[in-house]
């Protein structure tokens, strides 16, 4: 649970203490002892008090109430405590004692990000993690919704009412979000699990107030990631776009638009995703996926200059991972004829992907066109690696007898002859 909410929670839970302890509804003994010792924040004092007196007035919207209030406190405490989560715990107060000497804003976002990732690679390997704290968290929920389903013996005012359904309604969305996390440390039929489930508690938080779940960045994100993992596409696309509508940082509409804009390319709406995109790139024209995807929408708009000038730069920005225009540049050279270039361009791929078994084929009829002293052998040798990584290929076959009878290499040529009848490849020619 993020930082925001947990504050959120303690002042709902003062607040809640405050109007409980003054109402008449605080008539039992177990009661008025569980509202004072949840405002010591002794929680499990008044757990203990509280299964007693619920055990005989199991429907009590008081005592159901506060039970809610108790397993959120523990919850929170669970989360937070260093000692409750061992060798976690030690190194999570390390970097919280690191994180309050630092005053560098970059350097503090580093450290709290360093946080962040030790906390949920821990998670991932932790089985029980998630189940621990979804035990507290899930109960606090339950009891709160439990309390407004069970009308009260005396009238409620309506400040008070309104009060629990806003702690439910947090509790449901801190439930939501949990759940999310929880989705995204897990993989597999887990993950789909906790995305399902993350999903009913967000639609719970959306029922009992939609105008404010409407207007918040941070739920309309969530809750379109849920949606978008649940299979819901329309759903999702709606909230991305509300979620840009509820933010005026950038980096976060950038990341929004980014998603919208993957939409409209599955949607073949490339102009659209074009725009999105080239806002996003205002602001930040270092994002290799940004401009990959421009690139790629250029090219399906027929804007063959500007898909290339954003080739060029996602080959600047990122060399490394950027084998495939490379590799579709050299295919480029080959089919107008330019060896040179096509042969450098193959060279740079297969120092990366040695067995690129197409690349490996064009280079050899590059150096078989070019003609240059030794190019006969390169190109003997290309096809040779071909047919190795190819040997069903008949094409494959027949370069090589004709690299092969250029190097009298006749033994190859004769191996050729035998492999293209054994793939019987006239008869597939003939076909």
């Amino acid at each position: 649970m993020n930082i925001q909410i947990k504050k959120a929670f303690s002042l709902l839970i003062v607040i809640a203490i405050g109007l409980q302890i003054s109402n008449v509804f605080a008539g039992s003994v177990e009661i008025r002892t569980a509202e004072l010792r949840i405002s010591e924040k002794n929680y499990v004092y008044a757990d203990s008090i509280l299964q007693i007196h619920l055990a005989e007035k199991p429907n009590d919207p008081e005592g159901l109430y506060l039970l809610g209030l108790v397993k959120f406190g523990k919850y929170i405490d669970f989360s937070k405590g260093y000692e409750s989560q061992g060798e976690l715990g030690k190194n999570l107060k390390a970097l919280d004692e690191k994180i309050k000497s630092i005053d560098d804003k970059t350097e503090k976002r580093s450290a709290m990000l360093e946080k962040q990732t030790l906390i949920f690679d821990t998670k991932l390997k932790d089985d029980s993690y998630w189940a621990k704290h979804w035990e507290l968290l899930g109960a606090a929920e339950k009891s709160f919704k439990a309390a407004l389903e069970n009308k009260p013996k005396k009238s409620m005012s309506k400040k008070i009412k309104e009060e629990r359904e806003k702690i439910y309604l947090e509790s449901a969305r801190s439930g939501g979000f949990f759940l999310r996390n929880a989705a995204t440390s897990n993989d597999g039929n887990e993950q789909k699990k906790f995305f399902a489930e993350a999903f009913k508690h967000y639609s719970v938080s959306k029922s009992i107030d939609q105008e404010k779940f409407d207007k918040s960045f941070g739920t309309t994100y969530n809750y379109a990631i849920i949606a978008e993992q649940t299979d819901q596409k329309g759903l999702a696309k709606e909230y991305y776009s509300k979620s840009v509508e509820n933010t005026k940082k950038e980096d976060d509409r950038s990341k929004v638009l980014s998603k919208l804009a993957l939409y409209d390319i599955e949607d073949e709406k490339f102009d659209d995703a074009v725009k999105k995109l080239e806002s996003v790139f205002k602001t930040n024209e270092s994002d290799v996926d940004v401009i990959n995807n421009l690139a790629f929408c250029y090219q399906k708009l027929d804007k063959k200059d500007k898909a290339d000038e954003m080739k060029q730069k996602l080959l600047e920005l990122d060399p490394e991972g950027s084998i495939g225009i490379v590799q579709e540049q050299g295919t480029a050279c080959l089919e107008q004829e330019e060896y040179d270039c096509a042969i450098e361009k193959f060279e740079k791929v297969l120092a990366k992907e040695p067995d690129n078994a197409p690349v490996v084929n064009n280079i050899g009829f590059a150096f078989l066109k070019r003609g240059n002293d030794g190019d006969d052998r390169k190109a003997f040798d290309a096809f040779k690696k071909y047919t190795e990584l190819k040997p069903d290929d008949c094409q494959g076959w027949a370069n090589l007898a004709i690299a092969a009878r250029d190097v009298k290499e006749t033994k190859v040529q004769i191996e050729c002859a035998k492999a293209m009848t054994k793939l019987e490849c006239n008869k597939k020619k003939a076909n």
